[in-house]
């Protein structure tokens, strides 16, 4: 016969998993094909957020909201709690928007300076480090490495790095 087919059924057994299935008659028999759809469910559901999100973007008026929207997007998409955002003011990078209990102040890098976000202004580019202790050039802001990686992501204007998203 003709398969039956539903889309997206959340598993009994898990929470996180979610299926495809296919029924359809062989015979005297029911025949039944499955599929897991979970990432592509969490790919979607990432693009969608960050479709928003850019939405939200267009429309800010001022650093402080875009710093709001940035900070909500890696937390909702990611699920990361420790981020910040650094932006260039003169020879400095300023980290004012910290996403960090154990990070309560402001602080900032001579772009001249050693760092990882001090690169990523230096080079435009994205930096991606999956062990921060085999790195030389980590910039120590509290003292204490609470993350072994890192991803650095700069923010640019015009064909200029105006701030690096950390």
């Amino acid at each position: 016969g003709y398969p039956i087919t539903f889309k997206a059924v959340k598993a009994a057994s898990s929470k996180e998993l979610y299926l495809d299935l296919s029924v359809f008659k062989a015979g005297d028999y029911l025949g039944l094909i499955t599929r897991d759809v979970t990432e592509t469910l969490e790919y979607q559901r990432g693009l969608e957020a960050l479709h928003v999100s850019a939405e939200l973007l267009v429309s800010a008026d001022n650093v402080d909201e875009v710093s709001r929207i940035t900070k909500e997007t890696i937390q909702s998409i990611l699920g990361h709690e420790y981020t910040s955002l650094g932006v260039v003011e003169g020879n400095h990078l300023v980290y004012r928007y910290l996403w960090d209990p154990t990070q309560q102040d402001q602080f900032e890098i001579p772009l001249d300076g050693t760092g990882i976000s001090v690169r990523v202004v230096n080079t435009g580019k994205s930096i991606m480090l999956n062990d921060l202790r085999e790195v030389n050039y980590y910039y120590e802001s509290t003292g204490d490495i609470t993350s072994l990686s890192e991803l650095d992501v700069p923010v640019i204007v015009e064909n200029k790095v105006i701030a690096v998203i950390n």
